[in-house]
């Protein structure tokens, strides 16, 4: 996959973390535990993939940088 790919893919996961925290915060501020454990899971789990995405995006970067580099250099 490209970096692009895990880039973009990473900026959706972040957008749905932070929506999901919002709306935790929103269901915490309404007393509503049950919602607000759903969205912070869920929030939780788009933040890890994000995380995971960026990592993946820069591991394959560096990887790219390694192997293109010309030979006795």
């Amino acid at each position: 996959m490209s970096t692009q790919v895990y880039a973009a893919s990473s900026a959706g996961y972040a957008f749905e973390a932070l929506e999901h925290a919002k709306e935790a915060e929103k269901h915490g501020k309404m007393g509503h535990s049950k919602e607000l454990l759903e969205h912070a899971k869920k929030s939780l789990e788009h933040a890890q993939a994000a995380s995971k995405g960026y990592a993946e995006a820069q591991n394959n970067e560096a990887h790219k940088r390694i192997w293109m580099k010309p030979l006795g250099t």
